[in-house]
């Protein structure tokens, strides 16, 4: 039975904000090019402004608790694909 309580499982995809020290010309494309992060777990939060996506969920804290932990808050722009896990 599935629990509409429950945190849904999905995989997101989304564009990664990155830095590095390398030095670069100026028509390197080296940082305009795009580095997608695939991400799976349950999703906390998703509205217009974010996906919240963890690792790890526990219903077993008390009885009327949830646990979240190892998550990632990615702002909604950032997002490519976010697929639910039927």
């Amino acid at each position: 039975m599935i629990d509409d309580k429950r945190p849904r499982l999905a995989i997101l995809v989304w564009q990664d904000a990155w830095s590095d020290e390398k030095r670069v010309l100026a028509d390197d494309p080296y940082y305009t090019r795009e580095v997608l992060i695939t991400e799976a777990g349950w999703v906390m939060h998703d509205d217009e402004e974010r996906v919240v996506i963890c690792r790890e969920f526990s219903d077993h804290v008390t009885h009327d608790e949830r646990m979240f932990s190892s998550c990632i808050s990615v702002p909604r722009g950032m997002v490519r694909e976010l697929t639910y896990v039927k």
